[in-house]
């Protein structure tokens, strides 16, 4: 979940400061365009472009309009890395920059050279405060935060939910597991049993050939018995090893 939220993040921030330089080139082009349609016959065409400018207005942007030499014509200040990007747009058709500015605040600017109908050359410019920005990446990050922790803390409820139903078969298999095998040690147990008083009796005192025949004849029987349960519990073995197949079939209870 942290590297998916660190994945949506850095896409987010990638897209939306490609927005941002978009809507910063789409301003310093409604600046050239407002510039263009100026039209005042008692004006010069610097005086009919600065008029434009100051006439057109952008919410959340600084509109800024300078000459080629980077010296500034609308408003009335600009610092001095705005007018080395505009010197640059000059020379280069357009120059895109980010900076700190007074200490604490972080600056982004597009500029662009463009040309008027009367054949004069400006260079506009647009700024934005970044900060404004970062705070919202910030309130994201906390969001974000948020939801991932609701999601771990689901992600787990759910998680213990399923384990304790997939527990709920294995927990069934392990009490028939212990039936059988308290009832098999009861089956081996009443065989083992018999074979011992027997033997303990037929050794309490000398006895005949005939009488010693007769004792190992029931304990043969005994063993027969417990031989029986022995092959039966190892085919059990065998069939849940998955070595014989399981076939069913009617059969008389009685």
């Amino acid at each position: 979940m942290v590297a998916l939220g660190a994945l949506l993040f850095a896409g987010l921030v990638h897209g939306v400061s490609a927005d941002l330089e978009s809507s910063l080139r789409e301003a310093t082009q409604g600046i050239a365009n407002a510039a263009d349609n100026a039209r005042d016959a008692g004006q010069s065409p610097t005086s009919e472009t600065i008029d434009a400018v100051r006439k057109f207005q952008l919410r959340g942007r600084k509109l800024y309009l300078f000459d080629t030499q980077g010296n500034l014509l609308v408003p009335g200040n600009a610092d001095n890395t705005l007018r080395a990007l505009a010197r640059r747009a000059a020379a280069n058709s357009f120059a895109t920059s980010r900076w700190e500015a007074n200490g604490d605040q972080t600056l982004q600017a597009y500029a662009e050279r463009f040309v008027t109908r009367g054949g004069k050359t400006f260079v506009a410019a647009a700024v934005v405060d970044r900060d404004l920005i970062d705070d919202q990446y910030a309130t994201l990050v906390a969001l974000v935060g948020g939801l991932g922790v609701l999601g771990l803390v689901l992600v787990a409820a759910g998680g213990w939910i399923l384990a304790r139903q997939s527990i709920v078969p294995v927990e069934h298999s392990m009490e028939q597991m212990r039936r059988f095998i308290a009832d098999a040690a009861h089956e081996l147990r009443t065989p083992v049993a018999v074979i011992r008083s027997r033997v303990d009796v037929t050794l309490e005192q000398p006895r005949e050939a005939a009488a010693y025949e007769h004792a190992l004849t029931e304990l043969r029987g005994e063993v027969e018995r417990l031989s029986l349960l022995i092959n039966d519990l190892f085919m059990l073995a065998r069939a849940d090893a998955g070595e014989r197949a399981v076939v069913s079939a009617r059969v008389q209870l009685d």
